[in-house]
């Protein structure tokens, strides 16, 4: 197990961010590599971190007492909609989820949601979306305290999804996604989380 949380992201990586920032990518499917970099230098599967890859988010199943279905569970034990009962487009799939992750199939424990969008993307809808996406961990999880980002060619929104009423998306900073504050905040999500 790696124990040494990483001060910073490669150099070449950061090189690559400005590029992009100085020439926006046509397509946001352009980021989701270098954001996965930087997701990945910081949260190591040693640490039992995982970065799950536009991960699905089921909405919870709900049925009458006494229907015989086969339940399902998702990997943060959660009962779900089996497939092909329910509508997929209750499904929320993020671009990326950070997980502290276990050995079993349903014990994940969420801590970060990435989503990642082009810089002319509309503003209102990328963060909607993301709302939808932490509002379906909430729906889950209750209280749950995780955090997002919202990368938007070179800006990035960090939000934070609060314990107590009204349980809506605080935005906690606003950045740009060469800055040390974003990679700061990262680190510190990690670092809370972090094994020794």
């Amino acid at each position: 197990m790696s124990s040494t949380l990483p001060q910073s992201i490669p150099d070449w990586l950061l090189h690559r961010l400005h590029a992009a920032s100085n020439a926006p990518p046509r397509y946001e499917a352009s980021l989701y590599g270098p954001v996965d970099s930087i997701l990945a230098t910081y949260f190591p599967p040693g640490q039992r971190f995982m970065v799950k890859p536009q991960g699905k988010v089921r909405p919870g199943y709900e049925y009458d007492v006494g229907e015989v279905v086969r339940q399902s569970f998702d990997s943060y034990n959660q009962p779900v909609q089996p497939r092909g009962q329910g509508e997929e487009d209750d499904v929320k799939i993020p671009d990326f989820i950070v997980v502290k992750g276990s050995a079993t199939l349903t014990d994940d424990i969420p801590l970060l949601l990435v989503e990642v969008k082009r810089d002319d993307s509309d503003d209102a809808v990328a963060r909607m979306q993301l709302s939808e996406y932490m509002g379906a961990f909430s729906d889950k999880f209750g209280n749950v305290k995780f955090k997002a980002a919202l990368v938007q060619g070179s800006k990035v929104l960090l939000y934070e999804w609060p314990t107590t009423a009204p349980f809506l998306p605080a935005l906690k900073k606003s950045t740009v996604v060469t800055n040390d504050t974003f990679f700061k905040w990262v680190r510190k999500i990690a670092k809370d989380h972090w094994e020794v």
